[in-house]
Formats: structure tokens, sequence, C-alpha cells
């Protein structure tokens, strides 16, 4: 199995990749705010994760279709993504790259790295406080393509629902985390949900759930913004996630030494297309360390 350093042409088409959306958008003179995020999944911890949001003020639908069509978004989906920037309020522009891992039996292996490009709408206006009852609202539709294979991107739908309890989240919680393969995960996500309320009592998390259409619904997403976390604040139950799935903690613990004071922001969790339960830390890096944590 060929490591990084023995493919350094599979390395370099990683770095630019990942520099693609901050060449495109500075290219463009499109002024952009900064998020990462790590996912950690059976096997593996994917670190190698970030979006740049541009607010629709700052930029024409011209302009934006354009940053899209150099970031590489498939023509087929160009379309579809026009008729998405009706009404948003930002589009952010992403990338996730994971190396190669050795074969585990017990887990989907990754022979090979994978570089994938995410162009977002997202509609923040539509996020009013209704009744519990009310029907979700699409919140953000994601596009996403293996930068190897453009030509199979995938759509995601992400909807909100306005409205909801901190009781009736935890009870969504249970019934979408409750393979016992999701345990761990479960276990971590009511953590948040005890950390948020301790640090801003009476604080909800916004509840978002995701999927594919015509796809039935596989994970979600909490918006964990407002309670004013630090990513720190999850080490001990991120550590016991990292056991439960085989993750090296050595890695864990080099990531949180730079992530560990930015700003936590969103935690996703279900199951990924391959199967396999994972759980997403999104955050707001630190401006001392946003530099570091890109490398």
């Amino acid at each position: 199995m060929p490591s990084r350093a023995a493919n350094p042409t599979a390395a370099e088409g990683m770095r630019e990749a990942a520099l693609r959306p901050f060449q495109v958008l500075e290219a463009l003179e499109l002024p952009a705010q900064y998020e990462r995020s790590f996912k950690i999944a059976p096997g593996r911890l994917i670190a190698q994760r970030f979006m740049l949001g541009v607010r629709t003020g700052d930029a024409s639908p011209d302009r934006l279709l354009e940053a899209a069509r150099r970031l590489g978004m498939p023509a087929d989906v160009q379309p579809v993504f026009e008729q998405a920037l009706a009404g948003a309020s930002s589009v952010l522009f992403g990338f996730e790259g994971s190396e190669a891992t050795p074969p585990d039996p017990s887990h989907h292996p990754s022979p090979h790295p994978s570089a994938v490009l995410k162009v977002y709408t997202e509609y923040r206006s539509r996020w009013v406080e209704p009744p519990a009852h009310s029907a979700p609202v699409e919140l953000f539709r994601g596009f996403k393509w293996q930068v190897e294979s453009p030509t199979q991107p995938v759509q995601t739908v992400y909807w909100g629902r306005p409205g909801w309890s901190v009781d009736r989240i935890r009870e969504q919680i249970g019934e979408r985390l409750a393979a016992s393969t999701l345990t761990p995960v479960r276990e971590l996500v009511g953590s948040v949900i005890d950390r948020a309320m301790a640090a801003r009592p009476g604080f909800t998390p916004h509840w978002i759930e995701l999927g594919e259409p015509g796809e039935p619904l596989r994970a979600f997403d909490l918006n964990l913004y407002g309670a004013g976390l630090r990513v720190a604040a999850l080490a001990q139950p991120l550590a016991a996630l990292a056991t439960a799935f085989g993750v090296d903690r050595a890695l864990l613990a080099r990531l949180l030494s730079v992530a560990g004071r930015g700003l936590l922001g969103h935690v996703s969790a279900g199951f990924a297309r391959t199967g396999d339960g994972f759980l997403t830390v999104y955050f707001e890096p630190p401006d001392d360390t946003s530099q570091a944590a890109s490398g």
C-alpha cells in the first residue's frame, strides 16, 4: 500500500484541491468567513475540512456562479445551483480531504486518498420560530463532488425544525442514533447538549436534519454557536469516542491542541453513505491558530 511519502503526486493533488477554494475567492475578490471541522468515523480521523462563507450581499449571483464554475462544479448541476441562489443569505465553498488508510477488516477500507469539493447555499432568513408542529424548512442545499470523478456530484438538503424543544431534540437523537454501533456517538451528543445548557441556561440548539433528495434522512446537525462553548469542552467525550471507533487518541490530542480554543459551532452525527456512523465537529478557529490548523 503506497504511503503519502511514496505517492507525492497524490499528496500534491490533495494540496492543490485544498487551495482551490481560497484561490478562486481571492481571484474574484470575494471576502469570506472561515470555519473548520473534523470528522471521526470508525478507524478514521479526518481533519482536512473547511468552509469559506461568502455573504450574498457582498457578491452578485453571476460572480457566485463563476466562483462555483472555477471551483470545478459539474456543468449538469450548475443550473440547479443558480436557481438555489435565489433567496440565499450566503454561499459556502468548502473542501474535505482524507488520506489513504490501511484496510481494516472491521471497517470500510479507504485505500486511496479522497478530495471532495463542496458548495452550499444557505437560507438564514427562513429560520423563524414557529409552533413545534410546523413543517420543516430548507436551510441549506449542498453540492459535492469528488475531484477525481466530478461527473458524479451529490446533492444534500438540510431541513431545519424551528420551535423544537430540547426534550424533543433529545428524543430525536435517541431515535436517530439508536443502533448499538452508534452508542458512543449518542453519548457524546448528549454530553454536548448537557455542556451547552450548563454554559448557557435556557439554551436550545437548532435542530437540522439532512439527506439526499428522494432518500431517507440519514443524519442531523445541531447548531451550538449560541452556547459559547470551546471545542476543548468536548475533549473527554471525544477521547472516549476515538477509543470506541479505533482512532489514534494521540492524533486527536494533537488536533485538539490546535482546535481546542476554537468556538464550537455545530455537531453533526448519523450514518455516512458507506453505512458507518460518524460525528463531525465544526468550529471557528482562534485567530492565532487558524493558519496552523490549515496544515
